[in-house]
């Protein structure tokens, strides 16, 4: 990071799914001075959920989740380890919440919570149904749950308590409305919930104490795509990318436009991360492209969860003439140009 011209980032170790990958979750205890603790799990369509190191490409462990009716592998839209009870994880599948102990390989949950009692009953205010394809986790141990459904829940104890209560994410004003929560966030004070959605440009903010209610929207976001787009939040700051290869910085509750921005990659920014310490921000690009292959056969299609095409992680981009970006990028934000500069497109 001191050096004064650019270093090429090379992948210390790189595995190899069997299928394609639907989410992934880091143990949150990771140090490198602790090389065992440096563990990830993933979640891949048609197989058992697999632990790996980040060290090296070997399966170290998995874990079953199957539909009792098919007997199929269900592949969970998203995982979460819970920072205090890390020998435990939880898997979001359709309409289900799905708790794993670490410690149990080759099993399956020792606990699972349906979201809705079945496909046919009605969503009510304690019940919601569809992909669970977002899950947060407070220090007061509350887990929020979102679904492309644009259901968000709220469940005590990390999950295993009472439900705290379910909303629907509205469709007022209709430009502000996505098409299925793709991730959630919690503030610091976790009395504010952030909600990213598919095909939407902004991101909203929930006070949950009065569950239901939008206190701010944070415009620009420049994601109208199907493709999901991972934003982060630090002291207030929220920092994510867009469709057109720039990252912005919005403050927080204020709502609002952007107050800095920046052209970082010459393609979809996928995720910004925003190191603990603050001012070095990591972020990635890349898209699906089908460049003279057979679009209809290429196009996106979920899996696993039974979703539709509509729930697929990526759009397909077929103009040539869009640029191959798929990158990795680590940058230094000067105090100039901080998360609390109002200058706009200022590149750090």
């Amino acid at each position: 990071m001191l050096s004064p011209t650019l270093t090429p980032l090379t992948p210390y170790c790189t595995t190899a799914l069997p299928s394609r990958c639907y989410a992934t979750a880091v143990y949150p205890h990771s140090s490198l001075s602790v090389p065992e603790s440096l563990l990830y799990l993933a979640s891949c369509r048609g197989g058992p959920i697999r632990l790996h190191s980040l060290l090296h490409p070997s399966l170290l462990s998995s874990y079953r989740l199957v539909n009792a009716h098919t007997e199929a592998h269900m592949a969970p839209h998203s995982l979460l380890i819970p920072s205090g009870s890390p020998h435990t994880f939880v898997a979001g599948s359709d309409s289900q919440l799905s708790f794993f102990d670490v410690n149990r390989s080759g099993s399956g949950p020792v606990r699972a919570l349906r979201t809705i009692p079945t496909r046919r009953s009605p969503a009510t205010t304690t019940t919601m149904k569809g992909l669970v394809a977002a899950l947060a986790l407070g220090s007061a141990r509350v887990l929020a749950a979102g679904t492309n459904t644009r259901h968000v829940g709220l469940y005590a104890a990390d999950g295993t308590g009472d439900v705290i209560g379910v909303f629907c994410v509205p469709d007022d004003p209709p430009d502000e409305a996505g098409g299925g929560v793709s991730q959630l966030l919690w503030s610091a004070c976790e009395r504010y919930l952030y909600i990213a959605e598919r095909r939407s440009d902004v991101v909203s903010v929930y006070d949950i104490r009065n569950t239901g209610l939008r206190v701010a929207s944070l415009r620009r976001r420049a994601a109208a795509t199907n493709q999901r787009m991972a934003v982060s939040l630090l002291d207030g700051e929220l920092v994510g990318g867009g469709m057109d290869g720039v990252v912005r910085i919005w403050r927080g509750e204020e709502g609002g436009e952007p107050v800095g921005a920046w052209k970082a990659h010459d393609d979809v920014v996928t995720a910004a991360a925003v190191h603990p310490f603050g001012e070095i921000v990591a972020t990635c690009s890349g898209s699906r492209k089908t460049f003279g292959l057979d679009v209809g056969r290429s196009s996106g299609s979920g899996g696993g969860g039974g979703s539709s095409s509509d729930d697929s992680d990526e759009d397909t981009v077929m103009d040539s003439s869009i640029p191959w970006d798929n990158s990795l990028k680590i940058w230094e934000i000067p105090k100039a140009h901080g998360p609390h500069s109002s200058a706009e497109d200022k590149e750090p």
